[in-house]
């Protein structure tokens, strides 16, 4: 089924395999801060999902709180400094 693109949205898509070229299951979201397009996955494999990941990510832009998935992820090296 094909979706309908909304522009300057982002994107959501699945990304193949380099050996068979088939899709995986996978959704990815990519979007773009400070002219640069990120790429992250959404860890599942339902499109609805994704979409949230995504949504989450362009108000946190809009609204200026925006960390990068980098600062969501806590090491516990980082926490026992």
């Amino acid at each position: 089924m094909k979706r309908r693109r909304t522009s300057g949205m982002g994107r959501i898509f699945r990304r193949r395999s380099r050996f068979t070229g088939k899709e995986l299951s996978t959704w990815w979201i990519a979007y773009f801060v400070d002219g640069k397009e990120r790429r992250e996955a959404a860890h599942s494999t339902e499109y609805e999902v994704a979409k949230r990941l995504l949504r989450k990510r362009l108000n946190a832009l809009s609204e200026g709180t925006y960390t990068g998935p980098e600062r969501e992820r806590i090491t516990v090296a980082a926490l026992l400094d």
